[in-house]
């Protein structure tokens, strides 16, 4: 099993949008943090089940929600960069 880092700005995200789905529908914002929660065990486990991306970055899908985790895998760790949504251009958001 790999460490994993979650960045602060990445987490921040996490939880605005989490407040952000919660007050536009009941619950949802609750739903969105265990897919949240599931995938980031997921990527402690697996961490090389999502293809080479853009620059040895890695992306997987919030299951039932349309954003991704941009990530990279280390030696020993696995690092979350971005949260992002799909619709977004993906190779401008490897980038910066």
């Amino acid at each position: 099993m790999f460490r994993l880092e979650v960045s602060p700005e990445t987490r921040n995200e996490v939880v605005a949008l989490a407040i952000e789905l919660e007050l536009n529908r009941s619950g949802f914002g609750e739903k969105f943090i265990r897919a949240y929660e599931q995938t980031i065990i997921l990527l402690e486990h697996y961490p090389f089940s999502n293809r080479l991306r853009y620059r040895k970055s890695r992306a997987i899908q919030i299951p039932k929600f349309s954003y991704l985790l941009i990530y990279k895998v280390y030696r020993d760790a696995v690092l979350v960069q971005k949260l992002i949504h799909v619709k977004r251009s993906l190779r401008k958001q490897y980038k910066s």
